[in-house]
């Protein structure tokens, strides 16, 4: 049965009592409903929300975890501990990819139910359905939240901003470097391995110079040995699970007290553009 104003139900009901008689029912677009009072045991009412009455989650940052390169986990966290935890899924990319992400979606852009879920007002609810609406614009993503959770409660929310982590740049602050040593080396050659805390990539950077250490300044990527010219390659780890190396790019070496200073800004044969930077003590060239 379709649920009506409270003031015409209880009209409606005052003819229970009564045989043979009908309830009818105007609904607020004018339409009556008929029904035959026999046919009628009992009239209740069934408190349902709103679209006035959707819950707006105040989303304040966004976590992300990604599995793989196809399945990755994104929390929409709010400050009071709400939050939307979506399993979700997308075409193998470097990044998180712009789309609508539906619940039970049969396309490329999909979220697991069963892997998602919701806290509001610190109740643990399911994900019924509804949709994620993911844009990207350079580095930032707008994240538009519709969903049905637990008792066909809506809500929604939004937030704009960057990701921590796989996003379309991959940023590594770079903490261990050690020094190479390969066969028949340029004599204008100094050779760094270097890697981030967690180990999520290890890199080696071939920087080619004149003197007894690399000299300030800006070495571009190249097949060149030439001084001025930079070589690398790159091991990235979970979640990316690939080798490459830098076909495009830069590495800026600057002295800064008595550390050296090396970022590195370039684009990955693979695709992905990538940044780090290493503060420290660069291991000096073994001599002979």
């Amino acid at each position: 049965m379709k649920h009506f104003t409270a003031a015409v139900l209880l009209c409606g009901a005052t003819f229970l009592g009564a045989t043979a008689q009908n309830i009818i029912i105007t609904d607020k677009d004018g339409v009556t409903h008929k029904f035959n009072a026999d046919y009628v045991k009992e009239i209740t009412f069934e408190k349902i929300q709103s679209q006035g009455d959707a819950i707006n989650l105040d989303i304040a940052s966004v976590d992300v975890n990604p599995y793989s390169l196809t399945n990755i986990e994104l929390i929409l966290q709010s400050e009071n501990g709400d939050n939307l935890d979506l399993d979700l899924y997308q075409p193998s990319t470097m990044w998180l990819t712009p789309g609508n992400y539906v619940v039970g979606g049969s396309d490329s852009h999909t979220i697991d139910a069963g892997y998602s879920s919701a806290v509001i007002g610190g109740e643990k609810k399911d994900v019924k359905s509804g949709i994620l609406d993911v844009k990207l614009d350079g580095e930032t993503y707008t994240f538009t939240a519709d969903f049905i959770v637990g008792d066909d409660v809506n809500v929604k929310g939004s937030f704009t901003g960057k990701l921590p982590k796989f996003g379309p740049i991959a940023d590594f602050s770079l903490t261990g470097v050690s020094y190479v040593e390969v066969n028949d080396p340029e004599p204008n050659g100094f050779y760094y391995r270097f890697n981030d805390e967690n180990w999520k990539l290890e890199m080696r950077i071939d920087l080619f110079s004149e003197g007894n250490a690399p000299k300030a300044g800006t070495y571009t990527f190249s097949e060149s040995t030439d001084n001025g010219c930079a070589g690398s390659y790159v091991n990235l780890y979970s979640p990316y699970n690939d080798s490459t190396q830098f076909k495009e790019g830069t590495v800026t070496v600057e002295e800064n007290s008595e550390n050296t200073v090396v970022t590195i800004n370039g684009v990955l044969e693979n695709g992905l553009s990538m940044t780090a930077s290493f503060n420290g003590t660069l291991p000096a060239r073994p001599t002979e």
